[in-house]
C-alpha cells in the first residue's frame, strides 16, 4: 500500500498544477470573449470609440505595468531584498543539512546561498541612472 501512495503523490501534484493552469487560461479566455462581444454590440449599435472606452475601459489585456512604474532605485533595492532573502534560505538549508548530517542539503544550501550573494552583488554593481 505504501508503494502506491508514494507513486500517486507526484502524479496528483502534476495533474493539479495542470488543472490550475487550464482553469486560468479558460477563465481569461471567457473574460476576453465577453469583452469583445460587448465591444461588437456597441459598435453595431452605433457608439463611437470614445464612448465605448468610457463604458468598458481599456480592455481585459490592458493591465498595470508595474515594472514601468517603479523607479530605478526601487529596482535596485529589489535586488538587495531578493538577495538577502535567498541568502537566508541558503543559510537555513546549510544549517538544516548540518543538523541532519546531509551533504546533499549542505550542497544545495551553498548553491542557493551563492545565488543570493549574486543578487546582492548586482545591487552594488549596477549603476543608478
Amino acid at each position: 500500500m505504501q508503494h502506491w501512495i508514494s507513486f500517486l503523490v507526484p502524479i496528483v501534484a502534476i495533474i493539479m498544477g495542470c488543472l490550475i493552469a487550464i482553469i486560468s487560461i479558460i477563465s481569461s479566455s471567457l473574460v476576453k470573449r465577453k469583452y469583445y462581444e460587448s465591444v461588437t454590440k456597441a459598435i453595431e449599435s452605433g457608439k463611437s470609440v470614445q464612448e465605448i472606452k468610457e463604458l468598458l475601459g481599456e480592455g481585459p489585456e490592458k493591465k498595470w505595468n508595474y515594472q514601468q512604474l517603479e523607479t530605478e532605485s526601487q529596482r535596485l533595492g529589489r535586488y538587495l531584498k531578493n538577495g538577502i532573502v535567498v541568502l537566508g534560505v541558503g543559510l537555513g538549508s546549510i544549517l538544516f543539512g548540518y543538523i541532519q548530517s546531509s551533504r546533499v542539503l549542505i550542497g544545495a544550501g551553498v548553491f542557493i546561498g551563492v545565488v543570493g550573494v549574486c543578487f546582492i552583488l548586482l545591487h552594488f554593481i549596477l549603476p543608478e541612472k
